[in-house]
């Protein structure tokens, strides 16, 4: 079974598994998925062609609809049965959900593939 299969935060498109969710799979799901992401703005910039509604905005708004559903369970059980181990977790995965934001909201090569 893959990794991806094991976490529940990972279960794309069905309603988050609260009992099954432990803090030592929120970590390893925000990392899998922020570096999706960043692989698919990478690939996305590079392109040469004109881009369009479904071939940029669709793929972004994608992945950052799969990073949400992970994160939200986190951050929902942060809020309604915090553990000093959720705590710590949801500390790290806050702090990398912050540098991947500031990291899309500034990409020069991003901003230039929307304009043209």
């Amino acid at each position: 079974m893959s990794a991806e299969q094991e976490n529940p935060l990972l279960a794309y498109g069905s309603l988050p598994a609260f009992s099954l969710i432990r803090p030592e799979h929120a970590e390893p799901a925000i990392d899998l998925l922020l570096n999706k992401a960043r692989k698919l703005v990478a690939a996305l910039t590079k392109s040469n062609e004109s881009s369009s509604w479904a071939s940029l905005i669709e793929p972004i708004a994608a992945i950052d609809d799969q990073i949400n559903q992970a994160w939200s369970p986190v951050n929902h059980l942060h809020a309604v049965a915090d553990t000093p181990e959720l705590r710590k977790t949801h500390k790290r995965c806050l702090e990398k959900l912050s540098k991947f934001t500031t990291e899309l909201n500034q990409n020069k090569s991003l901003f230039n593939t929307y304009k043209k």
